[in-house]
């Protein structure tokens, strides 16, 4: 029977079970997986000669913003006034802005080697984070984000709770599961701070009835920390292990509040943490470092966060902070392994999804979720592999990235999409943003 595509010649690192690193053909059917093996004898519709280079299985990132790709600022500084401002930009979103935004995070993404995503999603316009994903074929899960205390937000992203989750209902009829399951609905909350904790427990149920995603960010710095142990009479991350919220479905951002005496619970809740390595990690006496976490058999997945703490959707970039930051925390030697960090990018992305069985690794039978890197001499049996591609690979080095067996970036170049008409209509849209906002003076 003719394969679909057959990639030729290159050199997998596959995530599986066994963690093996192969020369071989990977050979696609129905946007799957069908064998990797050689195929000489395979006819295809299509055949890559991709001699010399790396094949992955599609990054995975879990802390996405994708409505928020504008706002986007390299070497600034983090702040509460920051914070505010960046709010008066996303309440300002309407429809055209929204997809725009998406639409260059969505394309950002795909030529850097993400093929899915957990999003955080968007208060006012979560439709147009579908939409945008659809047109472009991005794997990932979107929804709308949930805030019902209005406390240094603007009102149009706060909402009672029950105007909140019919608006995640009417998502969840539109969205949960289109294209085959590419496209899923997540129930997001935008973190303590802003959530009742009758948000909090109405979000979950509904999640769970509907076999839902759910994600929520714990507490972003040591204020917060504070603010939120005086709400709730606890660490607000032993709240929500108490209450029940946190499960298999979770995933858990701003989530660098973990202490040691939480860990068993955290363990056994079977939620993920995403780290998201822009972001300074809150250090002192009793807090559980990140390869505790993982010695202690937590599901932890890498992202970029918003843009208060990350201007890049690379997860090259993200890969080598997670390291950089483990060593200036230890001061010396990183003990958090380049295999531990492609894991995270990868498989354990796919575990936060609840994708692990079909995304994340390169074997027969798994969807056709997949980057290749090109690297000189990849196929060096002398040097560690794993470690090359997450020390020293960066973004410009992704020629292909396929979602599904679908080709969406292909020879460094986006398919089907207007990448410089993109930039263009971003620069517009951008603009026009900041003009309802009131906000001249912020970059796009």
């Amino acid at each position: 029977m003719e394969a679909d595509l057959i990639l030729k010649g290159g050199t997998l690192i596959c995530m599986d079970p066994q963690r093996s690193v192969r020369q071989a053909d990977l050979i696609i059917s129905g946007g799957r997986i069908a064998a990797i093996e050689s195929a000489t004898r395979q006819k295809a519709r299509r055949i890559l000669d991709v001699k010399g280079a790396v094949i992955l299985p599609g990054f995975v990132q879990c802390r996405t913003r994708l409505g928020m790709t504008f706002f986007r600022y390299p070497e600034e500084t983090a702040s509460r006034s920051r914070q505010q401002r960046l709010a008066g930009l996303e309440a300002a979103h309407d429809r055209a802005s929204a997809f725009s935004s998406a639409a260059l995070g969505v394309a950002e993404l795909l030529r850097s080697g993400t093929t899915a995503v957990l999003d955080m999603g968007d208060a006012t316009q979560a439709e147009m984070l579908f939409q945008a994903a659809d047109a472009m074929g991005l794997r990932g899960a979107f929804g709308k984000t949930l805030a019902d205390k209005g406390e240094g937000l603007p009102k149009a992203l706060c909402e009672p709770v029950e105007t909140a989750l019919k608006d995640v209902e009417f998502l969840c009829r539109r969205w949960h599961n289109a294209d085959g399951g590419r496209l899923r609905c997540a129930v997001s909350l935008r973190g303590l701070l802003w959530n009742s904790k009758l948000l909090l427990a109405k979000a979950a149920r509904t999640a769970r009835g509907q076999g839902l995603l759910l994600t929520a960010d714990v507490a972003p710095d040591r204020e917060a920390e504070r603010e939120l142990r005086e709400r709730y009479g606890t660490d607000p991350l032993r709240y929500l292990l108490d209450s029940g919220f946190v499960g298999p479905d979770t995933a858990l951002g701003q989530c660098d509040v973990c202490r040691v005496e939480d860990l068993p619970l955290l363990v056994r809740s079977g939620g993920s943490i995403c780290h998201c390595p822009g972001r300074p990690v809150v250090c002192g006496e009793g807090r559980v470092s990140l390869p505790e976490m993982l010695s202690a058999g937590v599901n932890v997945a890498l992202g970029c966060s918003d843009p208060l703490w990350n201007p890049s959707l690379d997860m090259f970039t993200i890969m080598r902070r997670a390291i950089e930051l483990q060593e200036s925390r230890e001061g010396g030697p990183a003990t958090l392994s380049p295999r531990a960090v492609l894991e995270m990018a990868t498989l354990g992305g796919a575990r936060a999804l609840g994708m692990a069985s079909e995304i994340g690794s390169l074997m027969p039978g798994r969807k056709a979720d997949i980057t290749v890197l090109q690297l000189e001499s990849a196929a060096d049996a002398r040097e560690d592999l794993v470690a090359r591609v997450v020390r020293t690979a960066t973004a410009e080095q992704v020629s292909h990235t396929l979602v599904g067996g679908r080709v969406l970036l292909d020879e460094g170049r986006l398919a089907d999409v207007d990448w410089e008409g993109l930039l263009v209509e971003a620069a517009r849209e951008a603009a026009a943003l900041r003009r309802r906002a009131g906000d001249e003076e912020a970059g796009a």
